[in-house]
């Protein structure tokens, strides 16, 4: 078997030489007939079709040469036919991610258990040690890798999945003419002609007045369903669509529910969604709207959630908790935020966390573009929780959270998870950027939500402890005056009127 898969590697690469030859040739032809400098010179070109030559080499060894322009291959030969160019795009990329297609070829998959014939990778889910690949697909935390066709949520081990390492996006590979998160389809692992879209994304960035110092708030509550919930299951229902789902199944505190609701009535797939008996009216109302199938449970947002694990043997599981292609939609904030600031990234991003979706799509989207060359470093992340529902937080800072005694209902619900699926892949993220994490008190939520409001920004109140972490922050100096911040507001007071009301009906904190 493994004689076939090494005679089927060695076609692939004599087509893609093959390929690289003509590429040679047509990119000077073009280069010539358009009156337009080559992309490289007489010498450079000797050189790539000797190294072409030399079976040792790789294609990607052409992209060593000094200057030529560090993108892909596959760009620089314009003329290419169908089949050489689709060969030479998937298998050969920069110089700068160190990849080199004799790297990809020696992945070759052990008969029976999909582990690629190389060293075991550590046992963790650090997309820092996952180097791009190839061709992207699924590991747990034990290692294992799956394809991305396969239609399970969660890995052998029991755990959360994660897509492998992807390259990062440059300016230029921006769909401009799309004005959703799918302009940054290039960095999706999720067909762009299959998407489910409803115009998530491209939020507004706002300069404000913030404690003296100019601070902006990204105002996710512009998505279709008015929370950030929608990057996410726009991704995860093309893939589940593409794939095709015809009924899926959420649990959720409201927001989530609401965006799988929407997004599989825009797929026309039948959704079931299971809910918290103590969950807002109002966001329950909009997922019913939408046409979905509502189930009430009683008990805590984590015995819904295992209700929902039991009836995934029968539905097919669109989880914003456990799905890793919902990762993959909220890391598009990121780039929203690089875009927005000129591609450069910005000094802080603070965020509230109940799951920790975003701080880990932040962290894999700014990990993409610092190892893509297109950010210098990464920014800090800064978290906040409330204080009775700060497991991350308290991971983080080596608090024991049964000190803080049992756990209290709070105002900021969609933010109120005691056991976060990935944990310690947020964790990691807050340490991997040199961030912090605080629990928030419920008097500061509080605040937040009225110092919100009185600058034009209705917010509901789990959005608002991202407010108030800022205001930590800043009384710590861990973030200082003339430094560029992004806040995250999550979603919209208008969804959480009874929360909202209770905070300005009620008597001052």
């Amino acid at each position: 078997m493994f004689q076939v898969f090494a005679a089927l590697a060695g076609s692939i690469r004599e087509l893609i030489v093959e390929g690289a030859r003509e590429g040679l040739a047509a990119a000077r032809a073009a280069d010539t007939r358009l009156g337009r400098p080559p992309a490289m010179d007489d010498e450079q070109v000797r050189h790539a079709r000797a190294l072409l030559v030399q079976p040792e080499n790789s294609v990607a060894s052409i992209a060593r040469l000094p200057g030529v322009p560090r993108s892909p291959l596959y760009e620089h030969v314009p003329e290419l036919s169908g089949a050489h160019r689709q060969a030479v795009g998937l298998s050969v990329h920069t110089w700068k991610f160190h990849l080199t297609w004799e790297q990809s070829a020696r992945r070759v998959v052990r008969p029976g258990d999909g582990t690629p014939n190389e060293e075991k990778p550590e046992p963790s889910m650090n997309a820092e040690q996952h180097p791009a690949a190839t061709v992207p697909d699924l590991y747990d935390r034990s290692g294992k890798r799956y394809s991305l066709d396969d239609p399970r949520w969660r890995g052998e081990d029991g755990g959360p999945l994660a897509v492998s390492a992807l390259p990062g996006l440059r300016p230029e590979q921006i769909d401009t003419a799309e004005r959703s998160l799918w302009r940054y389809h290039a960095a999706l692992p999720v067909p762009a002609a299959r998407r489910v879209s409803l115009g998530e994304g491209c939020t507004p960035m706002v300069p404000v007045d913030w404690a003296g110092r100019r601070v902006h708030f990204k105002l996710e509550w512009f998505n279709p369903t008015s929370s950030f919930k929608d990057r996410g299951v726009s991704v995860m229902m093309s893939h589940l669509a593409a794939h095709g789902v015809d009924r899926v199944l959420e649990d959720s505190s409201g927001n989530g529910g609401s965006a799988v609701a929407a997004y599989a009535a825009a797929a026309g797939i039948r959704a079931r969604i299971i809910v918290p008996a103590a969950t807002s009216e109002a966001k329950i109302l909009q997922a019913r709207a939408y046409g979905a199938e509502i189930e009430l449970v009683g008990g805590t947002r984590d015995e819904v959630s295992d209700e929902a694990i039991r009836q995934s043997e029968q539905i097919p599981y669109a989880s914003h908790n456990w799905h890793p292609m919902f990762i993959q939609g909220t890391k598009t904030i990121a780039y929203e935020m690089w875009e927005s600031l000129g591609f450069t990234a910005p000094d802080n991003v603070v965020l509230v966390a109940g799951a920790g979706s975003n701080v880990i799509g932040c962290d894999i989207a700014f990990g993409e573009l610092l190892r893509a060359g297109q950010i210098d470093r990464r920014p800090r992340l800064f978290v906040g929780q409330p204080e009775h529902w700060a497991t991350i937080a308290d991971t983080f800072n080596g608090v024991d959270s049964a000190q803080r005694g049992e756990r209290v209902p709070t105002i900021a619900e969609g933010a109120s998870i005691a056991h976060p699926v990935r944990l310690p892949e947020a964790v990691e993220a807050i340490r991997r950027s040199d961030g912090a994490a605080c629990a928030v008190p419920e008097a500061q939520i509080h605040a937040a939500v009225r110092a919100l409001s009185a600058r034009g920004l209705y917010a509901e109140p789990t959005s608002s402890v991202a407010a108030a972490t800022l205001d930590h922050f800043i009384a710590t100096g861990d973030i200082a005056p003339g430094e560029r911040t992004v806040v995250v507001l999550t979603g919209a007071g208008l969804k959480s009127t009874e929360k909202m009301a209770s905070v300005f009906t009620g008597p001052a904190d």
